[in-house]
This record gives structure tokens, C-alpha cells and sequence, in this order.
């Protein structure tokens, strides 16, 4: 069951369908969609790589960067005193962001949130960049690979949470295959994740023992904007947001773009736009 919100998010903060207008400097949703990236892929189904159930952690194909304070960094987890000398803040609200199928840190549209996350100061902005495991084409490739990029997230957040990370004031944000990935971190931790904050999960070849659940964390808040398409339509999580009606946004219906696409990725849009509520016209 979903709570329905007309018009924008009240949970976080009230919004409207106004433009996501952060860093984009073009038409931000025909950007934001990353349609372009599928048209110029030079990749095939041969060059998609799979994991198996019991690689190794670290992976050199995910990657962990963090923002804070104007600065970025690039996490080794493997120094166990990499935290305490590093540019993280102990004072901030901790953020960890994952992108879904064909993204990456500097990758529409997740780039969207990261920036608004760093535009707005309050918080350590963790990135898990695991795009070299799901490139365009290889979403089935992606679905696999869920589960290591979850199993190497577990070791990072054990080992910073050894070295001091307080978390159960940190949220997990991901987007479309990345909510997910949120969710199987908790069968890799022995605490609990304080929050996760899935936008529209997906849906397409999501097997039932790797989705998002509400036992996930403490809290798990789920925005559906493209409901039984892109992203799925049952319940999720403690409390599950239907903007819109969940199934298609209203900017994205005189759009000159896929509806449903569109209606997917706009999930970020209205997080983003939270942030700054203030903003948004």
C-alpha cells in the first residue's frame, strides 16, 4: 500500500515537478536520462562481466569516493587508519549514495543528487561507483552483480564503523538497481543500517531474495515514481510514497522523451529538489 502525494514530496520537504537545475547546463532531462549513453555505448552483451557468487572483496570494478568539506577522495578501506587521516567530518550527517543500471559517480542523472548533496554542506557524501558492473547494455549483468557490490559495501562500512563512523545516523540512497544494492548490505554488516531511502526501485529481473525489504534497515522509506514499469509496484519498505499516483510524472507526459524512462529517473529530481526546497519554483 502507498501513501499517494500529489504534486510533490511532503515527506522530505514540499516540491513541485519543477526542472532538476543543479549542475545540468542543458535540457537537464533529456540529460538526465543518459539516453545518449545507450546510442554511443561501444559495448556488446560479449563484453558484459558477471560476478560470481563468491568473488572477492575489494573488487577493482567498484570503487568508493568521498565528498565533503569542497574536497573529494578516493576511500581505501584496506588502511585501517584510512578514516581518521582522511577529509571526513565527524560532525555531519553520513550519506551514501548508489546508482542503478548504466551510472557512475560522475554519471547522470545519480551526479544530480551527488552534487545537490555537496551543494547543500551537511553531509559526508559517500559514493559507490560499481559502473564498470552494469553498463549499457548489460542490465542483466548488473541484477548479478547486486550482491558483490553489497558484499564489498558491508566490508567498507565494517571497517569504517571500526574506525569511529557512527552508523546509525547514516542513510543509504540508491536509485533503481542501487535501492536494492542498499538493501542486500545488510545481510553483509552485523548492525543495522539506520535508514535507506530507495527511489523508485527497479523492477525488471529483480529476483524475489534480493529485493528491498523493509527488514533492511531501521527505517525504509520508498519513493515510487514509475510503478510496474521501470520500477516496482509493490511495497517496499516501512513506508512507500506514490508521487504522482507512482506511475507516471507529470512533466515527463509532454515530454519529447520514453514517458516511462523519464518518469524513472525523475525520482532523483524530486529528492534533489528537496534539499533545496527554497529553490524550487
Amino acid at each position: 500500500m502507498c501513501l499517494k502525494v500529489a504534486g510533490g514530496l511532503l515527506f522530505f520537504s514540499f516540491i513541485s515537478n519543477a526542472l532538476c537545475q543543479f549542475t545540468l547546463p542543458n535540457n537537464p532531462v533529456k540529460d538526465a536520462l543518459f539516453l545518449h549513453n545507450f546510442v554511443s555505448s561501444n559495448l556488446t552483451l560479449q563484453d558484459c562481466v558477471y560476478r560470481p557468487a563468491n568473488s572477492q572483496c575489494p573488487d577493482k570494478d567498484v570503487s568508493y569516493i568521498l565528498y565533503t568539506k569542497g574536497q573529494k577522495a578516493v576511500v581505501d578501506y584496506t588502511q585501517t587508519d584510512w578514516l581518521r587521516q582522511s577529509i571526513w567530518d565527524p560532525l555531519k550527517e553520513d550519506i551514501m549514495l548508489i546508482h542503478g543500471y548504466a551510472g557512475g559517480d560522475n554519471e547522470l542523472p545519480m551526479v544530480v543528487l551527488r552534487d545537490a548533496y555537496i551543494r547543500n554542506g551537511s553531509y559526508n557524501v559517500w559514493i559507490v561507483d560499481w559502473g564498470r558492473l552494469g553498463p549499457p547494455p548489460c542490465y542483466r549483468a548488473g541484477v548479478n552483480n547486486m550482491k558483490t557490490v553489497a558484499k564489498c559495501t558491508g566490508e567498507l562500512l565494517t571497517s569504517l564503523r571500526t574506525a569511529g563512523l557512527p552508523t546509525d545516523r547514516l542513510t543509504c540512497v540508491g536509485h533503481s538497481l542501487g535501492s536494492h544494492v542498499c538493501g542486500l548490505i545488510s545481510r553483509y554488516v552485523n548492525f543495522r543500517i539506520h535508514r535507506i531511502v530507495a527511489l523508485d526501485p527497479a523492477k525488471p529481473f529483480i529476483p524475489p531474495g534480493s529485493r528491498l525489504s523493509s527488514g533492511n534497515a531501521l527505517a525504509v522509506h520508498v519513493l515510487h515514481t514509475n510503478a510496474g514499469h521501470y520500477g516496482g509496484g509493490g511495497r517496499g519498505g516501512h513506508v512507500d510514497f506514490c508521487i504522482n499516483g507512482g506511475r507516471v510524472q507529470p512533466y515527463c507526459e509532454n515530454a519529447d522523451i520514453d514517458i516511462q524512462l523519464c518518469s524513472h529517473v525523475w525520482a532523483i529530481c524530486y529528492m534533489a529538489e528537496s534539499l533545496f526546497p527554497e529553490m524550487v519554483k
